[in-house]
Order: C-alpha cells, then structure tokens, then sequence
C-alpha cells in the first residue's frame, strides 16, 4: 500500500507461448546457405540451400527454392526443392511443387501437375521382436512338464499315504 492507501498491482506479463508453431523465411532476392536446426515448423519463401533438420512441418512455398539434405516430420512442397529428403511423417508435392532428388518418408502424395523426379523409399522401423521365439517356447514347455510332473508326483505320494476308512458313522464296518 501506498500512502494514499492504495496498493499497487504489477501489470501482468505478456503470456509466453509455449511453443512457436512456425518459422518463416521470406525474401525475393534472400539466398541463405548453411546448417541449420529448426526445432518447429518451417516456412519458406526463398532460396536456402545446405543442410535442414526440422523438428516439425517444413513449407517450401511457391517462391521457395531449396536445394538441401532435409530432416523433417512432415514436408509440403509448393516450389521447388532439389536434394535428399527424409521425412517420419507425410510429405506432399503440391500441385506447383517441383522435386528432384530422393524422398524417404512414410507417406508421400503427389497432387495432380506437381513434379517429381528421384527415388523413393519407405522408411524402415525396426522390427520388434518376437515375444514368444522358439527357444522361449521350449522353456515354456519345460517348465510345464516340470510342475506337472511335481503335482502327479505329490498326488501319488499322498496316495500311498491314504488309507481308506471303511466303516459307516457309527464304526461298524460297511455293507
């Protein structure tokens, strides 16, 4: 509180966003080269070439020219690129889009007047190993003969131990 009895509030902050969604790089005459590590999506109106790692969507947009090695998530190609791409998700060639080079990628779709000139391949996950191999079930096998060869083997002794009682309730023998 002041002095004229009113208390002060801080003007609250600004929220920060938690994750910025897309990063745009525009220029008509812009010409960028190197390595680069993009950890969300990518927006792009110009020309890069080099190396590309992006942790979410990359945009290559009707003046987009890219000629690079890509990592990405997903990929949508309305200009052009040239290079090697591998994507974990889908990758689509707009109708303007233009692609020379390889694509590696679970889905790709290539829409009616885009171009595409390269290989493709799907991307290889490792196989998960079989839970039940043969040598597991060898030893389940044995396992089960083991413990049913221990009960046939409780049964009997506690056969030979029993000894029938023949006689009626009132401990005359039985008819």
């Amino acid at each position: 509180m002041n002095s004229y009895g009113y208390s002060r509030e801080e003007p609250a902050a600004p929220p920060v966003p938690q994750h910025t969604t897309l990063l745009s790089i525009t220029g008509d005459f812009a010409a960028i080269e190197g390595k680069f590590k993009i950890n969300d999506s990518l927006h792009v109106e110009c020309e890069i070439g080099g190396e590309l790692e992006v942790g979410g969507r990359l945009v290559i947009g009707e003046s987009g020219v890219v000629n690079a090695d890509v990592r990405t998530v997903d990929a949508l190609i309305m200009g052009s690129f040239e290079g090697n791409l591998v994507a974990t998700g889908n990758v689509e060639v707009a109708s303007t889009g233009r692609v020379l080079g390889n694509i590696k990628t679970d889905s790709l779709v290539i829409a009616k007047g885009g171009f595409f000139n390269g290989n493709v391949s799907k991307i290889d996950r490792p196989k998960q190993p079989e839970p039940q191999g043969k040598e597991w079930k060898k030893d389940v096998v044995n396992a089960k003969k083991e413990v049913l060869s221990s009960v046939v083997r409780d049964l009997k002794d506690k056969d030979a131990e029993y000894e029938p009682d023949f006689t009626n309730n009132a401990g005359h023998p039985a008819d």
